[in-house]
């Protein structure tokens, strides 16, 4: 196995001093909307959660017509969101994206987000399952407003990852993103 590997020959991995390898992709297929969520940054996780925060990238593989994401907040401040949550009006306060195939985002920690129905996305990110839910539609899940707003980072806007391709012997090449954790190369 891969983690098998990353054990015995950590040598073909880089620079990795980490037990744990520092990386997780999933391919998500959203049948449904995800629950409205936001991830620690790395401080705040080593701190409350004895974890890794949590940067994450999303490549949409395929979208339904009319596909969404939500990225970030419609410019609302904590307070304004913190009266939403408690009033039931989350959505309304929620960036809504239309996205097509091919369309790339990074999301920083801090940043609210949701993939919605229609959606195939690749998922590259930090390894941590550090997840505060912010809203789940009316499910019966979990909710975790005070985390969540100790850690929402309200300036943060949706960062759309751009395809600059360079040309090599018959090939194209882009750099989709460099972040702290991640490099995507298409």
């Amino acid at each position: 196995t891969l983690s098998k590997v990353f054990d015995e020959h950590r040598e073909l991995f880089g620079n990795i001093k980490d037990k744990q390898f520092p990386l997780l992709v999933k391919i998500i297929d959203a049948c449904n909307d995800l629950s409205v969520q936001v991830h620690p940054n790395d401080e705040y996780a080593r701190r409350v959660e004895n974890s890794y925060g949590k940067t994450e990238a999303w490549y949409v593989v395929d979208a339904a017509e009319d596909a969404e994401l939500i990225v970030g907040t419609n410019g609302c401040t904590k307070e304004e969101f913190k009266e939403a949550i408690n009033n039931g009006n989350v959505e309304g306060c929620l960036n809504r994206i239309k996205v097509k195939k091919g369309d790339a985002f990074l999301i920083n920690s801090g940043l609210v987000h949701a993939i919605c129905s229609g959606l195939v996305i690749a998922e590259i990110q930090q390894n941590s399952d550090i997840t505060y839910r912010v809203y789940d539609y009316g499910r019966p899940r979990e909710i975790h407003v005070e985390k969540s707003l100790d850690i929402i980072d309200f300036n943060l806007k949706p960062e759309r990852l751009v395809e600059n391709y360079q040309e090599f012997d018959g090939y194209k090449y882009t750099s989709l993103c460099k972040s702290d954790y991640f490099t995507i190369d298409k």
